[in-house]
């Protein structure tokens, strides 16, 4: 039977506790050495998007290029030596990230990493036998996920921009995350309650265009992996402006079976309040805000 999974949305505060106080100097070591290079975050199913996070995270904090693929992708394509890449994996056991470290460990380039939950897992044995690979080993308290990927993916993307942030200079834009994230998780959230009634109107159509800006850009990579995964429903991404370039015809011809999400930080807001107010009426609409976290480094 499939592990329930309100009670591994019961577990993220003290995924995010743990998160906020475990050892992180390997990391930050590692993380410390991929600032000097390029960045290729490599991840599957869940983990893609906190590859996806990891890119971001890696673009803002120090200036380079950060970029996500599946294991499929790296293995087909050529990447340079000099570019440092990051394989992420909740267990470890997944035959395509295996096939992805294979791939890149006999390609030997700058650097590579490994953040995995499980220490026994075959990826982490594989890692063991070739020393110049960063095995990174943090194992969320919460345990193994479900179907879907919730505390893995809670864990390792803050333990990531914990890192990052402390290798430089992001001290305060960690302080503030961790302040407006602390009450979202907890039982009872009022903010989450709040949610909860703006988006029920939405979810008996069975396509949800979701509107974003760059601050909540990975927000809206795992809310399409999670509906895609689960077969919840369908539903489109894009940014605001690029939504624009032809996106918006979507709701011109099937607006009566449409929806649309919007994630509203205080970098867009202006941006989404000019888009949202051309949308018509009879579109079902929620805008929930993102909270009050500085996101100017995103």
């Amino acid at each position: 039977m499939a592990k329930p999974y309100a009670n591994e949305i019961s577990k993220l505060a003290d995924t995010l506790a743990w998160a906020a106080t475990v050892n992180i100097d390997s990391l930050r070591l590692a993380v410390r050495t991929a600032g000097l290079s390029p960045l290729l975050a490599i991840g599957s199913g869940g983990s893609l998007t906190t590859a996806h996070a990891l890119a971001g995270f890696h673009g803002c904090f120090t200036g380079r290029l950060g970029a996500a693929a599946t294991p499929l992708e790296v293995i087909r394509e050529s990447v340079d030596a000099g570019v440092t890449t990051w394989l992420l994996s909740a267990g470890g056991r997944n035959v395509d990230i295996l096939a992805a470290a294979r791939a890149l460990i006999a390609r030997e380039p700058r650097q590579v990493a490994v953040l995995c939950g499980c220490d026994d897992s075959p990826l982490s044995e594989l890692c063991r036998s070739h020393s110049f690979v960063d095995l990174l080993v943090y194992t969320p308290p919460a345990g193994k996920d479900g179907f879907l990927a919730t505390n893995s993916l809670l864990g390792f993307t803050a333990l990531l921009a914990r890192a990052y942030a402390a290798e430089f200079e992001g001290e305060a834009y960690w302080a503030a995350t961790i302040e407006a994230l602390t009450p979202l998780v907890a039982d009872g959230s009022e903010a989450v309650a709040i949610w909860e009634r703006l988006t029920a109107p939405l979810w008996s159509r069975p396509t949800i265009l979701v509107l974003h800006g760059p601050s909540a850009r990975i927000g809206a990579i795992d809310l399409e992996s999670k509906f895609t995964e689960a077969a919840l429903g369908h539903v489109q991404l894009a940014d605001y402006r690029n939504f624009a370039h032809g996106r918006h015809h979507w709701l011109a011809k099937r607006g009566a079976a449409s929806a649309v999400l919007a994630f509203v930080t205080a970098d867009d807001r202006m941006l989404a309040d000019r888009t949202l107010k051309l949308i018509p009426s009879d579109i079902p609409q929620a805008w929930p805000a993102a909270g009050s976290v500085d996101t100017s480094l995103s």
